[in-house]
């Protein structure tokens, strides 16, 4: 191959790159299966509370899908106090750029259709800006008062950093802070 055809070769390769990488979601980099631990303080006993934490996020047709499990234990998950909590929940865009809106139409176990929040639904979007995907959650209780929920993931060279922390009425309620590991990543060094 002469040296023009290579040059010719290299550019287009480039733009094609350059191309792939503007068309890619920007919730892509977050795909991917996670486990990992975090804690929320302490109980009232003063022992730790301890949370194994399992996310999966897949892209879907029109956007993506978070399933998570949370097992909250003191550190022995063969305790009967131990309690575990799953959710799924899908995103689609929306009207607003970078912001994407929950899905319940595509989540198979959700049995509302549209929300009502003076009813007590969520009102629950997310949004993804500078490596971090974030997932709110906002109800209006029955009492009048609200309750907000951040869920935030950011990327790190191994995985996720999350922080969990939720309000109400302008009053800072729990956080909870972690560390999950992308699976793919450490099955690629056990099995190469």
């Amino acid at each position: 191959m002469s040296a023009r055809r290579a040059a010719i070769a290299a550019a287009l390769l480039a733009v094609t790159s350059a191309a792939t990488a503007l068309a890619a979601e920007p919730y892509e980099p977050f795909l991917g299966t996670y486990v990992g631990r975090a804690e929320a303080g302490t109980n009232a006993a003063g022992e730790p509370e301890i949370r194994d934490i399992d996310v999966t996020i897949t892209s879907t047709d029109h956007g993506f899908r978070i399933e998570s499990i949370t097992v909250n234990h003191h550190g022995d998950r063969l305790s009967p106090d131990v309690r575990r909590r799953s959710s799924v929940m899908s995103f689609v865009e929306s009207d607003i750029d970078g912001v994407y809106r929950r899905d319940f139409q595509r989540d198979v176990f959700a049995t509302r259709g549209e929300t009502n929040m003076v009813a007590g639904d969520a009102l629950q979007w997310a949004r993804i800006a500078d490596g971090v995907l974030l997932v709110y959650s906002f109800v209006l209780e029955d009492d009048g008062y609200y309750e907000l929920a951040v869920f935030r993931r950011a990327l790190n060279d191994s995985g996720l950093d999350l922080t969990f922390s939720s309000e109400r009425d302008g009053e800072v309620g729990r956080t909870v802070t972690g560390r999950l590991i992308r699976v793919e990543d450490v099955m690629d060094d056990i099995n190469p």
